[in-house]
């Protein structure tokens, strides 16, 4: 079994990020994110396929894609009251005054927070205050209502994990 570390900084800087998956568990309070990096195609698609799909951009375009080499990020959020996942095409992150533009984000305050309190009980039962946490990809936006950071570990990923 190889060795997990603490991939929290490396996630932090990484500037793309696709969705792969999400799980509540391993326990009842839990809630497992994967995300995957990922990586500017060196060539724009071809003209073809820009006339007929994306004639209104200017410029060269390039897809963004997880390939062999990037990291599997699994964040793993325990003592969890509430999550949401959002299609990022229509939604916005909730507004901040942190100037780290991370993809792993803490809200001190927001709307998601008061709503969730608004709701439930649970800011009564438990002493120690709950937080907003959000991730932050080019294809999703999950928000995690919790009373402690996520563990966040990565691995490398194969061509086998990309099939």
């Amino acid at each position: 079994m190889t060795e997990e570390i603490d991939a929290t900084e490396v996630l932090k800087a990484e500037r793309n990020l696709l969705f792969h998956e999400l799980r509540s568990g391993p326990s009842r309070d839990a809630v497992t994110l994967w995300v995957d990096g990922a990586e500017v195609a060196e060539q724009p698609i071809p003209d073809a396929v820009r006339r007929d799909n994306f004639a209104a951009i200017p410029g060269p375009i390039h897809t963004i894609d997880s390939e062999p080499g990037c990291l599997r990020y699994r964040l793993m959020f325990t003592r969890c009251v509430a999550y949401q996942w959002r299609d990022e095409a229509y939604a916005e992150p909730e507004p901040s005054d942190d100037t780290e533009d991370s993809p792993l984000r803490l809200y001190p305050q927001s709307r998601y927070r008061a709503q969730v309190e608004a709701a439930s009980f649970a800011h009564q039962v438990y002493q120690d205050p709950f937080h907003h946490f959000a991730v932050l990809t080019l294809d999703a936006i999950l928000d995690v209502i919790c009373r402690q950071p996520p563990r966040v570990t990565a691995r490398v990923l194969t061509e086998a994990d990309l099939r």
